[in-house]
Order: structure tokens, then sequence, then C-alpha cells
């Protein structure tokens, strides 16, 4: 049966040459938009290509460990009332003589159809994954496993060109045996075979763009870096890094023992001995790009496989939403459980509204109306927590919720507008990770922000909806609402409820606030 009490799960299973995966994807089929969230993912480290390169075959021990997983994993979907499941192979069964064996092998001892799918196909669903996520226009993505590495480029966000090169993190580092400390030479030999891949896709070279990370190795690499410097927020997916600093992390690691190694914070265990390999592979795919930074995107070819299938099936065949940020706000807030939307709607429109009203005199930043919608659509979302500390509980959702298209920094912001929805807290301290985040001047627009959103809040609080509509006019020294379809009985109660906050907007907008008393309209 497809629909589960208006829900579908989705069981996606990437069967990589290093690790094997498990996400399961719920599909709210009863929301109108078809809402989806992530609430399994289980890997685990297979090694299915060890010994590729020497044989060209998967050897038996490196199968039997995967198979003992991929029934583990069927057992999981079963259990958690998967309806579908969408299941992948990538280079250790696409390049070896015995993967189409090994193939079906998996489906007659565990029930499993997987598709062992082509270097272009790989890297394909890597864009999907990618373009669904993250904002950038103009990139290159590549996705470094355990015996491949797929690179797109990408040109305002269509795929121009992708290839598939047959070098990993685990092939390299049997081929150059770069487990222990790796000296000079054998870096340069790593450098110079990862350099020679790169011809087949010319187009790359000098491009100075931003280059996109998938996989294991620059995950890590992101973990490492932002436990050094003590990070505020633990998110992967839109984290930037220099390429002065992957080579300075490859410099270190390389230098390091096996041992040495697995005590880095930041560092899996179960990558340790193949750290070097990959991120000696990466850091020459950023100099041959000239690369202005490293975005790291937490969602790959597993998301990019279940994004195709949502799109077929709940999307009519819209494979990138037309917002990325709106989208994926809708969705989240739709996976939880808050049931007056209509209210939600009502404040953002206010919010929108006074914003609307103030933009051309304060000259906000372009993505301001952007960063105040979100945070006015999820400012409620706290509650489902503690009523009562609705606004904290909603900064901290929304600093943590899977937003795609925010940089950290604007997801912060969002989220201490949000904070700030009943007043500027003088405990600051709870937002003080959050903070770290921003730059010069993002604290003020934070606090003129907040103040639409605390009066919009103030002006429905009664939850009638009596407001159609609002002006606001400002003169040299204040600014004048009129509220349409307000009663004088209405004025009244708002005018009490604004008093609160009539101070944090003057001193936000050096703007006297004060309640127009018209007539009922």
């Amino acid at each position: 049966m497809k629909d589960m009490q208006g829900r579908e799960r989705i069981a996606v299973i990437d069967l990589g040459s290093n690790s094997a995966h498990l996400a399961v994807m719920e599909v709210l089929t009863a929301e109108p938009a078809a809402a989806y969230r992530q609430i399994y993912h289980d890997k685990t480290a297979v090694r299915l290509s060890q010994g590729l390169t020497d044989t060209g075959a998967l050897r038996e021990d490196a199968m039997e460990r995967t198979l003992d997983v991929l029934r583990q994993f069927v057992r999981i979907a079963r259990r958690m009332h998967v309806t579908r499941t969408l299941a992948v192979a990538t280079a250790s069964m696409r390049l070896a003589t015995n993967g189409s064996a090994f193939r079906d092998r998996i489906a007659d001892e565990t029930g499993l159809s997987i598709d062992i799918i082509s270097g272009e196909r790989e890297a394909e669903l890597g864009y999907i994954g990618v373009v669904n996520t993250l904002p950038e226009r103009d990139c290159i993505i590549f996705d470094l496993g355990g015996a491949s590495m797929e690179i797109s480029l990408v040109r305002r966000r269509r795929r121009i060109r992708s290839v598939s090169l047959p070098i990993g993190a685990l092939t390299l580092t049997d081929a150059y045996g770069t487990a222990g400390v790796t000296d000079d030479a054998r870096r340069r030999r790593v450098a110079t075979a990862v350099t020679d891949a790169l011809a087949a896709i010319p187009d790359i070279r000098k491009a100075r763009i931003p280059v996109i990370g998938i996989g294991g190795t620059v995950r890590n690499l992101a973990k490492i870096h932002q436990r050094e410097i003590r990070y505020p927020i633990p998110k992967l997916h839109h984290y930037r890094m220099t390429p002065a600093v992957v080579r300075t992390l490859t410099d270190r690691l390389c230098a390091a023992t096996l041992d040495e190694r697995r005590d880095v914070s930041g560092l899996s265990a179960e990558r340790a001995d193949i750290i070097n390999a990959g991120s000696i592979a990466i850091d020459t795919l950023l100099r041959a790009v000239d690369a202005p930074t490293l975005i790291i995107s937490g969602c790959g070819l597993r998301e990019g496989l279940f994004f195709q299938d949502y799109a077929r099936h709940y999307r009519g065949d819209m494979l990138f939403p037309d917002d990325m940020i709106a989208d994926s706000t809708a969705a989240y807030r739709a996976t939880l459980p808050l049931d007056d939307n209509a209210h939600m709607r009502y404040v953002t429109r206010l919010t929108l509204s006074l914003y609307d009203a103030l933009e051309a005199r304060y000259h906000f930043p372009a993505a301001a109306r952007t960063w105040l919608e979100t945070a006015a659509r999820l400012h409620d979302t706290g509650q489902i927590i503690n009523f009562y500390s609705t606004a904290r509980h909603s900064a901290y959702i929304i600093a943590n919720a899977p937003l795609y298209g925010l940089t950290h920094r604007e997801q912060a912001i969002c989220a201490i507008i949000a904070g700030f929805q009943d007043g500027i807290s003088s405990k600051l301290t709870r937002f003080t990770r959050y903070r770290d985040l921003l730059e010069a001047g993002d604290f003020r627009l934070i606090k003129r922000l907040a103040a639409l959103l605390a009066i919009a809040k103030c002006l429905a609080h009664t939850h009638e909806g009596q407001i159609r509509d609002l002006m606001l006019h400002c003169t040299d020294e204040r600014a004048e609402l009129t509220l349409l379809s307000a009663t004088p009985d209405d004025l009244d109660s708002l005018r009490r409820a604004l008093h609160k906050h009539a101070d944090q907007f003057e001193r936000s907008y050096r703007l006297r606030l004060v309640l127009a008393d018209d007539a009922p309209r």
C-alpha cells in the first residue's frame, strides 16, 4: 500500500566503494505540497573496493562484509514500513570484473535489487542533490568516493559536462601507500596521478569558480576544521573553506602517523588510513581550478536519487524548485506539529507590509526581505518545545533546520530575528554562538527586522485577523501606522499591545511609532 496514514516511506541505499549508506525519507502525502523529511540514516564502512586495484575483482571477504550490511539494511527498511526502495551501486561494482555477478548474488541472498549506475549517472545524481540544496549558479561539483571521482561543470545552474575518473580515496591509498606518514615524494606521485586524470575535463582548468565537494573525505576535512576553530554550529552543509585551509590540513594529516590521525578530533577513525590520499586529491583539484572557495555539500547522490523520485511522484516532474529557500522552509514547517498556519501567514503578511513600507527609506540589503520572511514563517516553531519560551526555541530550531539556499550566516540572521520577536533580549548570551557567524553591521539590521516581526505579532495577538491591510507613513520624526479594517475597539487593544514594542522600533529606526486614529474602513 503506497499511503500509510498520509505518509510514504522511501529507503535510499547507496553502496559505495568505501561505505554503504541507508537513508529513510518520509513523504507526508496528506500535505498539499507533499512535504518530506529524513527520519533515519545508517552508514557502515564495507571497503568493497579493497584490493580492486591489484586484481580487478571484488574480494570474497569484502563481498561478505557488504552482504551482512545489506541484509541489515533490508531488515531495518522492513521494520520501518518502507514502501519503496531505491538502491544503487557505484564505482567498485561498476569497475570490478565480478560486479554484475555480485549484484545477482545480492538479489538472491537479500531480495534487494541494486542498479549498478554509470559514472555519468552518478555525477548526474550528485548534481541533482547539490542544485536542489545550494544556490551557486556557476561551480564545479566533485564527488570523491573510494574508487572514483565524479566531476561536473555547472554554468547557470545547468550541468554542462561530467566525467567519472577512476581515482578514489581507497584506490589511491592502495596504489601509492599513503596510509602511514606520507612524505613529499609519495604526495607528488598522488598529485601527479590526479592531475593526469583531470586532463579528461580541461574545461575546469583555471575556471576560478567555487568548487562544491561531496563525500566522506571532504566532510571529514570540514569537521576537523570546525573543531579546530570551535565553529558555533555543528552543520556541514554549505560550510566554506579556503583552498589555503585545505592545503594546511593536508600538510598536517600527511605528516601524521596513522595512530596520530586516529586521534584527530573530527576525523572518523575508520577513514584515518585513507584521508591522506583523499585530501591530496581535493587539494590538487582546487589548485587546478584555482578555486576561490571550497563549499561542502551534505547532499549528494542519495539526495539526488530521492529528489528525482520525489519530483516524479509528487512534484509533476519538476526537478528543481522555483524558490529553494521558500520551498525548503515550507517543507520543513509541514513536518512539525503546528496547526495554525493561517495565523503564521497573517503575521508574515503584516511583517512584510511593514518591511515594504520602510525598505526605500532604509535601503535594506537585497536579501533582507527573504531573511525576514523566513524568520516570520518559522517564528512560532519553538512552541512545540515550550510555549513560554517560543522565541528562544524558535531561534534554535531555525538555526539548525534543513533550510536550503541560505548560508550559515544568513540562517543565523533568520534565527536571531525570530529570537527577538518578543523584544531585544538583554540576555544575549543565548545567541552568542550565532553572533560569531555575523558580519559587521548585521546585528543592527537584525534589530531593525526583529522590530517589524515584533510589531506584526502584536497586531495579530488576538488571532482575529481583523487587519485587512496597513500603511506606514514616515516623516523625519515619526512613523504613523494606519490599520485598515480595524474598529475603534480594535485600535484601543492594538495601541496597548504596540506600546510594548514602541521603544524598540524607535531605537532601531530613530522614529516615534504612533497609531493613527482612523475611522473603520
